[in-house]
């Protein structure tokens, strides 16, 4: 069984753990290396750390196995860029563990942040995915994700290019 539960900033190493590991498996060969190695770095710890205290309107949640093991984690928050409504939310991050991809956990928590978005009355969700990752693509598709505009962002200082993604709450 997967357990869900809001992080706080006693969980940034086990978030962090979670997301560098999701990053490297997801990533290799679709991204350069040195934009990988500097996502998961040894600085993404502080970063991580220090988002909590900079970033309060940022929601994180923590999937674990009943045993406690940190296996998924998301975080969303106001949406960043181009807002299309007063009330939309923009998933920033949703990363599972390799080794528990298709097992739902990344479904429990999608499931988890829709649920938590449409209670607070935000009617709009979005996200921003790499145009070339098809595992991620169709995940959201089958989430009721539609595709809208593609875009061409820096990320870590490299420019990639995106999909914006969004569906009604």
């Amino acid at each position: 069984m997967t357990l869900i539960r809001t992080a706080g900033v006693a969980d940034t190493e086990a978030i962090e753990q979670v997301r560098s590991r999701s990053w490297r498996a997801a990533y290799a060969g679709l991204i350069p290396q040195v934009l990988i190695d500097a996502a998961t770095g040894p600085e993404a710890l502080e970063r991580r750390r220090a988002s909590f205290t900079e970033h309060p309107e940022v929601h994180t949640l923590l999937a674990s196995t009943d045993a406690g093991d940190p296996i998924g984690m998301a975080a969303y928050g106001p949406e960043r860029d181009l807002p299309t409504s007063p009330k939309g939310v923009e998933l920033y991050s949703l990363y599972v563990v390799p080794e528990h991809w298709s097992a739902k956990v990344g479904r429990a928590l999608m499931d988890r942040v829709i649920t938590d978005t449409r209670a607070a009355g935000n009617d709009l969700l979005v996200l921003w995915v790499l145009d070339t990752n098809e595992r991620a693509r169709r995940f959201y598709e089958r989430a009721g994700f539609a595709p809208g505009e593609p875009a061409t962002r820096t990320v870590y200082g490299r420019t990639i290019d995106e999909v914006r993604y969004a569906r009604g709450l």
